[in-house]
């Protein structure tokens, strides 16, 4: 297969290179209820860990790929403001890697309250003071394409007008309030986060949901007690509050590699 090459919006008629960055190991994630079989067959025990020991059986594993080149989809919508060539960008891409009811359904649903309390806003008179572009991105599973190719394709519209990229993606996944940004917005996130109430507990703001907890009081996993031990003291080690972005969605374009400083993304988790 030929991949779109790198740099370059992949129109139809694009020059395309081969592939560079395809995993050449496949992989396919399966249920529980096979995964348990084919452990039965390693001899693995309750503790689920790995002995090293060959199964006497053969296992036949198909991985079928539709692999080609094929559209896909961005969908735009503006907010002209009263400064046109200020523009504040809102977007979450809309494919899921299964049934995506955190990532990133949750997200497109906020999105989608986003536009319409601007909606009702329109309807009364107002408008903004900055240009507000809302954008869908398609496929950014796997490999963040929609909102990358679109940045690629305008790049210099972004460096000169973009001030500010705001993702939604997992917007509600559990109780917690978590929020990521560059370090630019860190100050501003906390002390909205302040101005605001708390969702369920009265008395208490949005920034005190930094803290909260969810029901489950049962035993975990050693591994990912491990893990999560690990991000609490990450988390707690902030100064801000406000952890900084890595990579995994859709700002990815527009922090790393075009390098507007302004990303924003927060979520319940």
């Amino acid at each position: 297969m030929e991949s779109f090459k790198p740099g370059y919006p992949a129109y139809e008629n694009s020059s395309r290179a081969d592939p560079i960055n395809k995993p050449s190991i496949p992989s396919l994630p399966i249920s529980w209820s096979n995964a348990e079989r084919l452990l039965e067959e390693l001899g693995v025990g309750d503790q689920r860990i790995l002995n090293g020991r060959s199964s006497s059986r053969k296992i036949k594993l198909v991985n079928h790929v539709d692999d080609k080149v094929m559209p896909i989809w961005n969908t735009m919508a503006v907010i002209p403001g009263h400064i046109r060539d200020e523009v504040v960008l809102i977007g979450n891409h809309r494919d899921a890697w299964v049934l995506g009811g955190a990532d990133p359904s949750s997200g497109t649903a906020s999105l989608h309250e986003i536009v319409r309390a601007f909606g009702t806003l329109i309807r009364s008179g107002w408008k903004p003071v900055r240009t507000i572009l809302f954008a869908s991105w398609d496929a950014e599973e796997y490999g963040l394409v929609g909102s990358t190719e679109w940045g690629e394709d305008f790049e210099d519209f972004i460096r000169e007008h973009v001030v500010a990229y705001l993702n939604t993606d997992v917007s509600s996944a559990g109780s917690r309030y978590v929020v990521s940004a560059s370090p630019s917005l860190a100050h501003v996130i906390a002390q909205t986060a302040q101005d605001l109430p708390h969702p369920t507990k009265n008395g208490k703001t949005l920034w005190d949901a930094l803290g909260d907890h969810g029901p489950f009081d049962g035993d975990m996993d050693a591994d990912f007690k491990a893990e999560y031990i690990a991000k609490e003291a990450k988390r707690l080690a902030s100064q801000t509050g406000v952890t900084p972005l890595g990579s995994g969605s859709d700002y990815t374009v527009f922090l790393q590699r075009i390098g507007v400083c302004h990303r924003f993304q927060a979520s319940a988790r």
